[in-house]
């Protein structure tokens, strides 16, 4: 599965180039998809944060703040709490 692969490899903490965006669309949708389907919430902070990290490599900063900090809430509402403090040193940097 293109989705599961993609979030396997991909380093939070790394933002994916102009070329690996434009690739990375629709697996993160088709992922999206499949943790509604089957209410997989611990995946949704990490394809928001990816998506997060998408808009930023597309230019859209306004968009990649949000996605960024709403999967901030994600994780700390699930417990993921050093993916949370990661994220929230990279957000207030």
């Amino acid at each position: 599965m293109a989705s599961h692969r993609l979030l396997s490899r991909t380093d939070p903490g790394t933002t994916p180039s102009r070329n690996q965006s434009e690739t990375s669309r629709f697996p993160l949708r088709r992922a999206e998809e499949l943790v509604a389907l089957i209410e997989g919430r611990s995946l949704s902070p990490r394809i928001l944060e990816l998506r997060g990290r998408l808009a930023v490599a597309l230019g859209d900063a306004p968009g990649a703040g949000q996605m960024l900090r709403q999967s901030l809430d994600l994780y700390r509402e699930i417990g993921a709490t050093g993916h949370a403090e990661r994220l929230a040193r990279e957000i207030a940097a």
